[in-house]
């Protein structure tokens, strides 16, 4: 999985959301520090659990999630 894309993704849907990573944790129920690595690519092997929350507050499925990562590719 691309890591990177992953970040990307995850910081442009809460930017889009207008919300602080603060605010984005709390809301999906995941710490600001998991938030700000998953945002920096840092998280390597994030849990089911992260990506099927991530996932859902994007409106995808996991399956979609991550064939959007790996189409994507590094930016």
């Amino acid at each position: 999985m691309n890591y990177q894309e992953l970040g990307f993704l995850v910081l442009r849907c809460r930017r889009n959301l207008r919300l602080t990573q603060q605010a984005f944790a709390d809301r999906l129920g995941i710490s600001r520090n998991y938030i700000s690595i998953i945002e920096r690519g840092e998280a390597q092997n994030p849990s089911m659990e992260a990506m099927r929350v991530l996932a859902g507050v994007m409106g995808l499925k996991v399956s979609e999630l991550v064939a959007r990562i790996e189409e994507n590719g590094i930016r």
